[in-house]
């Protein structure tokens, strides 16, 4: 299996724990999407610890979901290991800038990433600044 799209079906915190703990199990994985699941904080965890067990993912789309710092530091944590995701969005959650400066510290790690969509979420204009150093430090994104 490497497309995985289980985007609007209401998996929540205990589906997406459930779902997690199987996802170890598709090392071939390249796409996975999450999105309009209301996916919070601890499911984002989960989440995160299975990350490093799927080193073909490319792209992981979370919008639409209620992740804020705490979630989006994680993912974007253990996105830093996989050498092929080229593709995060989580638009549409409940990312603060404090949240967008923990991703900064990591995806800059992230050398194949290309693409991050961070639209509707609780930013100022000045919470972006974080990101836009990474950005430019990366050189890609």
């Amino acid at each position: 299996l490497s497309y995985l799209r289980l985007t609007a079906n209401s998996i929540g915190d205990p589906g997406l724990k459930q779902l997690a703990s199987n996802l170890k199990f598709l090392p071939t994985l390249e796409w996975l999407d999450l999105s309009e699941n209301c996916i919070g904080d601890c499911s984002a965890m989960h989440l995160a610890d299975v990350l490093p067990m799927l080193l073909n993912l490319r792209s992981l789309d979370l919008s639409k979901n209620l992740i804020s710092d705490d979630g989006c530091e994680a993912i974007t944590r253990e996105l830093s290991q996989l050498n092929k995701i080229t593709s995060l969005m989580l638009s549409d959650n409940q990312i603060s800038s404090m949240g967008l400066d923990h991703a900064a510290n990591h995806v800059w790690k992230t050398r194949s990433l290309r693409f991050m969509n961070i639209s509707l979420n609780h930013l100022p204009q000045g919470g972006i600044l974080g990101l836009r150093r990474a950005a430019n430090s990366h050189g890609s994104l």
